[in-house]
């Protein structure tokens, strides 16, 4: 990215780090561009068997409920969170705090009246995550998010 070294306080990566072929490349990065002690906040999506159904089956391939498209979601480049922690760690980054994103509720018939809304145009997704009542959890098989402090030199 064309800003010098330590250019940001802040580097937030959100619904990007699962699409990426190489998210070493972007966490080292986001390190570089971050200043000493700044913050990197993320969420991605969690390679698990639980992930590979809702992201790849439910959202993205079966007709009735596809609200993307094709190989947008890639069940291989979903990352869990200990590979999320050391390519940080390789990269300068000092994980803080990591916490589930799941409905608050678990309503699979919501989830599914949902994400017909959704294909339809009668809701967006922003409004799915407030219907559904996502929330931070201990639950980290579907998604996660967190926050990372760059590690000052010395």
């Amino acid at each position: 990215m064309p800003f010098p070294n330590g250019s940001f306080d802040l580097v937030a990566c959100c619904d990007v780090l699962e699409h990426v072929d190489s998210p070493r490349e972007v966490v080292r990065e986001v390190s570089r561009l971050l200043k000493p002690g700044g913050m990197f906040f993320y969420d991605t999506v969690n390679r698990t068997w639980f992930s590979k159904p809702a992201f790849i089956k439910i959202w993205q391939d079966w007709s009735f409920t596809r609200c993307c498209r094709e190989n947008t979601h890639v069940w291989e480049k979903f990352i869990k969170p200990a590979e999320l922690i050391a390519i940080m760690r390789v990269c300068g980054l000092v994980n803080r705090e990591m916490k589930g994103i799941a409905p608050e509720k678990k309503n699979f018939p919501a989830l599914l009246r949902h994400l017909r809304a959704i294909k339809s145009g009668r809701m967006r997704n922003e409004e799915m995550a407030v219907a559904l009542r996502l929330s931070e959890t201990g639950d980290l098989r579907l998604s996660y998010m967190g926050y990372a402090v760059r590690q000052i030199a010395g």
